[in-house]
């Protein structure tokens, strides 16, 4: 190359001017070979540089090579030295911290990291999150590691690796609010996943990496973020005064933190000393009251004070904060309502209702991944106003389903929409806060005595410690039965879902001698063999001498289908009870014929259905003096019998009540004749949909009419009121809603499995005992004055979650003859999960009423 331009450099001299004589250095000659030598120079010297360049890029690559081999030796050694010849190349840096930390020497990784600066490159960017990530895993202080995202997200606001680490790190420490933003503008950049989608919906209810948060909750230290997440696990845990000291904690370490004060007010809250609590109230500062949980917490305690109106505005100004809080529009309703407000309440609870529909379409899509899931919760999360969710939910019904025209559709006509919104959850407007003033209601007043309260959950006392004891006599007095479901539960669970409801019992006096005698429904295998005899379902007559006699066989009470529960009644008021079995594949109508015998006139009365019924009533529902049928029916589908769920490890389950519709209740007419109408279109009962396991009905007014109450599965409870006349064909209006007993206090649909009814406090008014799934309490609705009820749980000292316990049958007994009602159920769990570390088998619970307003 040198020779080259030397020799077109003389060339061109030549031309230009005469040469002088040979060997002769003239001035022209000496300058061009000056500026040849200086032109070689320089090639040569850029040549070095590509060179060098090449070299640190190769030897960068095999530093990684060798860090990903684990020979880290040689890695540090190729850092280093690219590190001497520049100091300041921030991919060596990265690679360094890389070999430090896999060294063990995080602060000296994290020392590397600072180096380089915040200048918007994407190894800055990089750096930032890599030392967030050694600050969480490594050093457990999500504190820092926020702060280090927060400077990545300064550099790269549209970065989506970045948006997506700080929702998951403000989303296990439960800062939901914070989160939101983040996590929204994840979704938008990251391809459709119902995991963060879900997430969203579920949002304070949420519970994000329990694993990480353990954790934290045992080595939180003084990082203010480990410090509010292990508050919120504690709380989880029901260790109430460890909560709210690891809250108070970092409310000290970060004043301007509110959600540091929101979890000290809820574990006061749930301590139950109103002293302590009023000076957590007095101690918000302004700043601490933007957030809308403060306002929750608040209303929470004026609500168990008996001050409704003040309740009703902390609870509006928490919705106005946050319109998709479903526990503040849920609990503002009812309060509206007690206050004879029903106008204003209904918006409120019109919301909650739907804010519940978007949780449970959420939580479908999220399970099943079929694109009709996933377009229905974007349906739901639109209605609400959540078009960026509703928007993230259509992107993913078009990944399901790629040539859907609908999810194509819906992502044409919503993207405009949401070009322009701030990144948060609602579009204004649709806040019921914004239509219904309630800015006229007192305030809390933080100087007011608070007057003492009872503990709230977490101490049950047990019956057993009471004195109270009950032994197993069931083989002494002859009572051999165990229930068949056609699975094998110790071997593979319950897999099936027709298996997993169990059987029933009913007491009567079937041959009115005075002592009550006892019917057991009985399984099958799957189909049922009308000729088998080996599973049937027994009558057992009390020879009142403390044993019973099955008399199944004699008595002519053949049943050989699958059933799952019976109620009694004197269908033809002969004075013999006459019964009902509720069963999966058709349901019968014996008559007690008197004489020990009984018919089957399930044809001739039109009594069959053709559902899958759970249990059933026999009560006279339109107060003319004829008992009537209601059977409560399950689930329906063409797979209910046939389907099984599980996981990719080979773990078979049975599956979500969520995948299968809802059966539908039925109810019959007794006509006086013989014959019973199906009236339940004309009743107004075939307008509902829910997925009923219980009932109970009682006559409030005392005047023969009743009212139903109807424990649905993952649904809302019913609460039937006949408006129809006396011996008119019932008319019902369903007000679960309005009178308290749809949802829990925290207006949260619960699986709601049995149900028992009962004068808890003394006051003449019944109340209803709802048992529930692992993971929920069970549930008291005392009822107060005007067919109104208040979720009074806590108050009773039930709250205490059951552990893993699925509650079933629950009854009040007065065990102790005392004058009170005793609480007792059954447990077991529907999955044999034992390799999870949970139960399956469980023992039945039972709890002592204390007589001042306790168990």
């Amino acid at each position: 190359m040198s020779s080259m331009a030397e020799e077109l450099v003389e060339n061109r001299t030549t031309d230009s001017k005469p040469a002088g004589p040979a060997g002769e250095s003239t001035p022209g000659r000496i300058l061009v070979r000056l500026l040849i030598a200086v032109i070689v120079a320089g090639l040569a010297f850029a040549g070095w540089q590509l060179g060098q360049l090449e070299s640190t890029e190769a030897r960068l690559a095999r530093g990684q090579e060798h860090l990903a081999l684990g020979e880290l030796g040689q890695a540090r050694r190729i850092a280093e030295e690219v590190l001497a010849d520049e100091p300041d190349s921030e991919t060596a840096l990265l690679l360094a911290a890389n070999i430090s930390e896999r060294s063990g020497e995080i602060d000296h990784a994290l020392a590397l990291l600072e180096r380089i600066s915040d200048s918007g490159s994407a190894e800055a960017v990089q750096a930032r999150q890599l030392a967030a990530t050694f600050l969480l895993n490594v050093k457990l202080q999500p504190t820092p590691a926020e702060e280090q995202l927060r400077r990545a997200y300064e550099m790269a606001p549209e970065n989506a690796r970045v948006n997506e680490l700080l929702a998951f790190m403000l989303g296990f420490q439960a800062r939901f609010h914070d989160m939101v933003p983040f996590r929204l503008r994840a979704i938008a950049l990251l391809p459709p996943d119902s995991t963060p989608l879900f997430s969203l919906c579920l949002g304070e209810n949420a519970l994000e990496n329990p694993e990480l948060v353990l954790q934290l909750a045992e080595k939180a230290g003084g990082d203010p973020g480990a410090l509010v997440a292990a508050s919120r696990m504690k709380m989880e845990m029901q260790q109430f005064e460890q909560a709210a000291r690891l809250a108070q904690v970092a409310r000290q370490l970060r004043p301007r933190w509110p959600i540091a004060a929101v979890r000290e007010g809820q574990a006061l809250l749930k301590i139950g000393e109103p002293k302590r609590f009023a000076r957590w109230s007095r101690s918000l500062t302004d700043h601490d009251r933007t957030h809308p949980l403060v306002w929750y917490v608040l209303g929470q305690f004026e609500e168990d004070a008996g001050n409704r109106e003040e309740a009703a505005r902390c609870l509006w100004e928490c919705v106005r904060r946050d319109p998709n809080h479903q526990r503040s529009c849920y609990q503002l309703g009812q309060i509206l309502t007690a206050l004879g407000r029903p106008g204003d309440a209904e918006p409120f609870l019109n919301r909650s209702r739907q804010l519940e529909a978007c949780v449970r379409a959420a939580e479908v899509a999220h399970h099943l991944q079929q694109p009709e899931s996933s377009l229905k919760a974007s349906t739901v999360a639109e209605s609400l106003g959540l078009l960026r969710e509703a928007l993230g939910w259509a992107r993913l019904a078009a990944k399901l389903a790629p040539g859907m025209g609908s999810a194509q559709e819906r992502i044409v006509r919503l993207q405009p929409l949401v070009a322009d919104l701030p990144w948060s959850r609602n579009v204004s407007g649709s806040s019921p806060a914004e239509t219904v003033d309630l800015s006229d209601l007192p305030l809390p007043d933080a100087g007011r005595s608070p007057r003492e309260t009872s503990p709230s959950a977490g101490m049950v006392a047990e019956a057993g410690a009471a004195g109270i004891r009950f032994a197993d006599q069931a083989e002494a007095a002859g009572l051999k039965f165990q229930y068949y479901n056609a699975g094998s539960p110790a071997e593979d669970g319950l897999v099936l879902m027709y298996e997993v409801v169990g059987g029933g019992a009913a007491v009567l006096d079937f041959d009115q001698d005075g002592t009550p005698d006892i019917h057991f429904s009985q399984g099958s295998n799957w189909p049922p063999d009308p000729a088998q005899r080996e599973y049937l379902d027994r009558m057992f007559r009390n020879t009142g001498d403390g044993r019973y006699e099955d008399v199944t066989d004699v008595s002519l009470l053949l049943e050989p289908g699958f059933s799952q529960g019976s109620a009694a009644g004197d269908i033809n008021q002969d004075g013999f009870p006459d019964l009902y079995v509720a069963s999966i594949d058709g349901n019968r109508l014996f008559l007690n014929n008197g004489d020990g015998t009984w018919s089957d006139i399930t044809a001739e009365t039109g009594t069959a259905g053709n559902s899958n019924t759970a249990s059933a009533l026999v009560a006279d529902v339109n107060a003319d003096g004829l008992p009537d049928i209601y059977e409560v029916n399950y689930l329906a589908g063409d797979d209910l019998f046939t389907r099984v769920c599980g996981d990719s490890s080979g773990f078979r389950a049975s599956c979500l009540p969520h995948l299968f519709p809802p059966a539908g209740d039925r109810l019959y007419l007794n006509r006086g004749d013989g014959r019973f109408e199906d009236v339940t279109d004309s009743s107004g009962i075939g307008q509902l949909a829910g997925k009923g396991l219980g009932i109970v009905a009682w006559a409030p007014a005392g005047d023969g009419q009743l009212v139903l109450f109807v424990a649905n599965d993952i649904g809302p409870n019913f609460l039937l009121v006949n408006e129809a006349a006396a011996g008119e064909t019932p008319r019902f209006s369903e007000q679960a809603i309005l009178a308290g007993v749809a949802l829990n206090r925290d207006g949260r649909q619960e699986s709601s499995m049995g149900v028992a009814a009962g004068d808890v406090d003394g006051d003449g008014l019944l109340d209803l005992f709802v048992t529930n799934f692992d993971d929920e309490t069970n549930t008291l609705y005392r009822q107060q004055p005007g067919l109104l009820f208040a979720d009074n749980t806590e108050q009773f000292q039930l709250a205490a979650k059951p552990q893993a316990n699925v509650g079933w049958g629950a009854q009040f007994v007065d065990a102790d003859l005392d004058g009170r009602p005793d609480l007792f159920f059954t447990n077991g769990h529907v999955n044999d999960m034992r390799r999870q570390g949970r139960p399956f088998q469980m023992p039945a619970q039972g709890f002592r009423n204390m007589g001042n307003g306790g168990f």
